[in-house]
């Protein structure tokens, strides 16, 4: 399924409809999704993605959420661990409107129940979102600019998740895009700009080190990043 209008190296499929379709040009990202929704047990969406290994990290900016008919659409970006309709997964995304503003939800077993944690129905595109793989633990993060990143608070309601929850999956998963309308025969377009992917950027060996004191006598301290 490589098309000519994505990158070397990325793929796109639709998982459990038809429809869907991407493209690329000069970073910006057009995404079009058919699918009744990526949840249950069962998703329906399409997917552009690629393969990474071991802990990884994905951000986009969601720069429009297109329109449709239903408010719970959501794009953003996701981490897989198959492309079959029941696989294991986690998602950052943005609604389509009204829904439930940014959502991190997730499956945690194959072919299981998904899970959510829903927040700030006032969301509004451009808005960013990002996942962080690190061993087991994934975590859904959001930012208005990019720069200052929020960890989605962990649910409340029915078939809520914790943020970060733990997906055991195989080392080399899917990375990428999703898009879907929550319309069976419906097609929604997101947006999508800044979208990099690779390892979680941290800091190493910082320099002076954890606990030193310098000259003004300032104890220094560090926190992994």
């Amino acid at each position: 399924h490589a098309l000519a209008a994505i990158p070397e190296g990325w793929s796109s499929l639709d998982i459990g409809t038809t429809g869907g379709s991407p493209d690329e040009v000069n970073g910006t990202w057009i995404v079009s999704g058919d699918g009744a929704d990526i949840w249950s047990t069962s998703d329906a969406f399409h997917f552009v993605y690629r393969r990474l290994t071991g802990d990884c990290e994905i951000t986009a900016c969601v720069v429009d959420n297109g329109s449709g008919s239903n408010a719970w659409a959501k794009g953003g970006v996701m981490i897989r661990e198959a492309l079959a309709v029941g696989s294991k997964n986690a998602l950052m995304a943005i609604t389509g409107g009204e829904g439930g503003g940014m959502t991190f939800q997730n499956r945690p077993s194959t072919n299981g129940r998904t899970y959510s944690a829903h927040s700030n129905p006032v969301a509004a595109t451009p808005h960013w979102v990002r996942l962080t793989r690190k061993g087991n633990s994934i975590t859904g993060y959001s930012s208005t600019n990019g720069v200052d990143w929020l960890q989605q608070p962990d649910g409340t309601a029915a078939d809520s998740t914790a943020n970060p929850v733990e997906i055991p999956m195989v080392s080399e998963v899917y990375v990428g895009l999703a898009v879907t309308s929550h319309a069976a025969g419906e097609v929604r377009t997101y947006t999508f700009d800044n979208v990099t992917t690779g390892k979680p950027r941290s800091a190493t060996e910082p320099e002076p080190a954890d606990g030193a004191v310098g000259d003004t006598w300032v104890l220094l301290s560090w926190t992994p990043g």
